[in-house]
């Protein structure tokens, strides 16, 4: 399946060696290779731009892009007519019909992230209104499956039997809704397909919840990871403050939730910028503290906040022992 490719990706030419008149003879007898075009993607929205999935007659291309409000990205233009696909983290939105052929900037706009305006060669733009489905389910609905129900391992029917409605942003992500910490979550689910590609053998291999970020959200997802999960903070990233756990030998558990907690205070505070907290549990810990590499594959949880689209996103990843090793 085509790929979307970053402009910023290096580009690779191999030159071979000629003779002055080879070179006038061949640079007479071939046309020089026409520069792909290119689509700007700018975020004007109050959402966070995950991911974009472009699919016209005979193709299909998706890019992961995490675009900020104000953030852009540059990438291949596959032209011709197209349905455009945006995973805006809580709402998936899609538009029908978008001209590309000719089209220079997409541009996602609007309280609701609801516009797409599209700008041509000559700075002429056009709008386009698109149909928002939220991946959450209705207030005060019960999530139709909780995260403790997975694990990373596990293989990908597995997954579809434990969830009741899904949607298929790409052949190996799935967006669903999912409970965890008493909350319901817009999530993603990554699944890893073998060498030959079948998806039937494709195992989960991470899976990734989203919703706004709210200080007893944050609190509630931190005592669900700790307490009925038994994991420990390993790392915490925050604005200005670097930490990591198991370099405090000498501080017993609850102090060093303890320092977690204040610098948290004072980011709620504020709520600018991005934290990033990694969890793993109580036994790799130990192993950490001691210098020792875990000699299983491991789960971790991190938990991170977007501060810019006020987004809180908690991850369930599986490394592998050689990943950990590195």
């Amino acid at each position: 399946m085509p790929q979307f490719f970053s402009i910023g990706l290096s580009l690779f030419f191999l030159v071979f060696a000629m003779t002055a008149s080879c070179q006038a003879t061949e640079a007479d007898s071939q046309p020089q290779a026409k520069e792909p075009a290119t689509l700007i993607i700018q975020n004007k929205s109050h959402f966070e731009l995950v991911a974009l999935r472009i699919t016209s007659a005979d193709s299909t291309g998706f890019a992961r892009l995490d675009l900020n409000p104000g953030d852009e990205d540059e990438l291949e233009n596959p032209g011709g007519t197209a349905v455009v696909s945006l995973d805006l983290g809580l709402v998936l939105g899609t538009w029908k019909d978008i001209p590309l052929d000719n089209a220079q900037k997409l541009t996602l706009s609007g309280d609701k992230g609801e516009y797409l305006l599209v700008q041509d060669a000559a700075g002429n733009e056009k709008g386009y209104t698109g149909e928002l489905k939220s991946l959450l389910p209705e207030k005060d609905a019960k999530p139709s499956c909780s995260l403790d129900g997975f694990h990373t391992g596990m293989t990908m029917k597995q997954v579809c039997g434990l969830l009741e409605s899904k949607n298929e942003m790409e052949d190996e992500i799935l967006l669903a809704s999912m409970g965890f910490a008493n909350t319901v979550w817009s999530a993603r689910l990554f699944a890893s397909k073998d060498k030959n590609g079948s998806t039937d053998d494709a195992v989960l291999e991470g899976v990734e919840l989203r919703q706004k970020l709210t200080g007893d959200t944050l609190r509630a997802v931190m005592a669900d990871i700790s307490q009925r999960h038994k994991y420990v903070p390993w790392q915490a990233s925050l604005p200005g403050i670097e930490l990591t756990f198991s370099d405090m030998a000498g501080y017993e558990q609850k102090d060093k939730d303890a320092v977690l907690s204040c610098a948290l205070d004072a980011y709620l505070a504020h709520c600018h910028g991005n934290i990033s907290v990694q969890y793993v549990s109580a036994d790799v810990m130990q192993k950490l503290v001691n210098s020792e590499v875990p000699d299983k594959d491991i789960q971790i949880y991190t938990i991170s906040t977007h501060g810019a689209s006020q987004t809180l996103i908690v991850e369930m990843t599986a490394y592998t022992f050689e990943d950990i090793k590195q």
